[in-house]
């Protein structure tokens, strides 16, 4: 139950590789999660140790089914279905698919107290008022962050918020659960000792330290809800083409392998990525919202003074801000990876991803940030193909295997604007 964790430490000679030990067995607890069962019983077999059994969970009783005040779309329903024939699942629902209300179509069915578990105050405020709206007045929701309590029968809180609190609900809901693998979530989640245990989340693999599959161990095996081809049919989605702007940025290459030096000069102080940028901001004929994502705090802060009437927020900002970005008709939001998750706004229509990167979860999370249904409308994505720095071409390449996944609507420009054949080809031959 131990794994080797990749680490990535800057020195000042580049960047170098170590690994860290991460342990799932809980000393405090004297105990590990049920999903590492069949390992241990295997290595104790190895060692002629042959330890019966005993199942102790008892199926909580008493629960009062109800009705929710909104409707679920035929692959939500059997969605609930599956789920409670397992008792323990990951929910893997595609963008928009409605994890939440899949979330209170279980809940309506079992008719039982609940935790539900995010990672953000914002995300767990607005679960619990989504809770409030969908349940009768007779289930007692409460809220739980970091200065607001509410009491309740059932519970929405982060996860952050939950030391010294009694966790003995028959029902666990975790919310983005690719983040359930941190250490800080799982202790706060292996104290919950519910018999129904169901996880949610859009990108159940691609995590950066291969940690992935420990979800399963922890919560239950994946369960495909539905794929994006059909939550576009059940007008949940809106369809997406994408755009790669080819950028040579006339800078040295210092260290071909170190990400944050190749970031500050070519990304976040890219002249040329940073000047286009702007004349796509600047370039709207028509009603909508353009979405800047950017990974570091300082870019979104430069780009906002070079975009006129940009808003820009990040981690920092207030609940007041967020919810003005969420309502946004018009104009230019940047944002850096607090968008990435919980600030739905259907009005996104243009999205531009200046953070670069290669991290599938990252990616899917940014693109579904504007793929929120709007009648008539496509997602217009514009990335950028960096020429000048192996390691961000290699980035870019790997961003494009991600939307062609997607979508065949791909088209790469020149910094003027005329359309060129793809550089992914090119390297490869050029490569042989």
């Amino acid at each position: 139950m131990t794994f080797r964790v990749p680490r990535a430490i800057r020195t000042r000679k580049g960047v170098k590789w170590t690994y860290t030990s991460r342990s799932f067995y809980f000393p405090e607890l004297n105990a590990f999660p049920t999903g590492f069962l069949q390992d241990v019983l295997h290595v104790l077999g190895q060692m002629g140790v042959y330890p019966e059994v005993v199942d102790r969970r008892v199926c909580p009783q008493g629960g009062r089914p109800f009705e929710l005040d909104i409707e679920l779309k035929p692959f939500q329903r059997e969605a609930v279905e599956k789920a409670l024939k397992l008792t323990k699942a990951v929910i893997h629902g595609s963008v928009s698919s409605g994890k939440t209300v899949i979330a209170a179509g279980i809940v309506s069915r079992l008719g039982l107290p609940f935790l539900y578990v995010t990672h953000r105050q914002d995300i767990a405020r607005q679960t619990y008022e989504r809770f409030k709206a969908w349940f009768p007045d007779s289930v007692s929701v409460g809220l739980c962050t970091g200065g607001t309590r509410v009491r309740g029968e059932s519970l929405v809180a982060t996860y952050q918020s939950l030391k010294d609190l009694p966790l003995d609900f028959p029902i666990l809901l975790v919310d983005e659960c690719h983040r359930v693998v941190s250490e800080a979530f799982t202790n706060a989640v292996s104290n919950c000792d519910a018999f129904y245990r169901f996880a949610f989340t859009g990108t159940p693999r691609g995590r950066s330290d291969a940690l992935d599959t420990i979800m399963d161990k922890l919560l239950g095996p994946v369960v495909q809800v539905a794929d994006y081809d059909t939550i576009k049919r059940e007008n949940l989605a809106c369809d997406a083409k994408f755009i790669f702007v080819v950028v040579q940025e006339d800078l040295p290459v210092t260290d071909p392998s170190d990400f944050h030096n190749a970031e500050t000069l070519f990304i976040v102080g890219g002249q040329k990525r940073n000047e286009l940028i702007k004349t796509v901001c600047e370039s709207r004929t028509k009603e909508g919202v353009t979405l800047v994502i950017v990974r570091r705090r300082e870019h979104g802060l430069y780009l906002q003074k070079m975009i006129k009437n940009a808003l820009f927020i990040d981690s920092s900002s207030p609940a007041s801000r967020r919810d003005e970005a969420r309502k946004l008709q018009s104009g230019v939001l940047i944002a850096t990876g607090v968008i990435e998750e919980g600030i739905d706004n259907p009005n996104i229509d243009v999205l531009v991803n200046a953070a670069g990167g290669k991290s599938s979860i990252v990616t899917k999370q940014r693109i579904g940030r504007g793929l929120r249904f709007k009648e008539g409308k496509v997602l217009k994505v514009i990335d950028f193909v960096d020429l000048a720095h192996p390691l961000l071409f290699k980035h870019s390449f790997a961003r494009y295997k991600i939307y062609k996944r997607l979508s065949d609507d791909i088209v790469f420009l020149s910094e003027e604007g005329r359309i060129v054949e793809s550089p992914f080809g090119q390297r490869r031959r050029q490569s042989r």
